[in-house]
């Protein structure tokens, strides 16, 4: 699911660029804020950082998620 998502964020930030060049699909991508994918919603900084957590689980045979591990991105600035 999150590759998609980040293949999903590129290809949107492809379209609205009009351009394929990192150099104009980059600004795209920080443009976002929210993104809304297939593993859930994710907020964005405005420097392009990823501030939600992502939880990585399966499903336990009472039907249930069950977190494996809880990741929040690192801050890079």
């Amino acid at each position: 699911m999150y590759a998609y998502d980040a293949v999903m964020i590129v290809a949107g930030a492809m379209e609205r660029a009009k351009s394929t060049d990192g150099a104009k699909v980059i600004p795209e991508m920080f443009k976002a804020t929210q993104i809304s994918g297939a593993a859930g919603t994710y907020k964005i900084t405005a420097n392009g950082e990823i501030d939600t957590t992502v939880f990585i689980g399966t499903w336990g045979s009472d039907g249930k998620v069950q977190v494996i591990r809880a990741w929040t991105p690192p801050k890079i600035d």
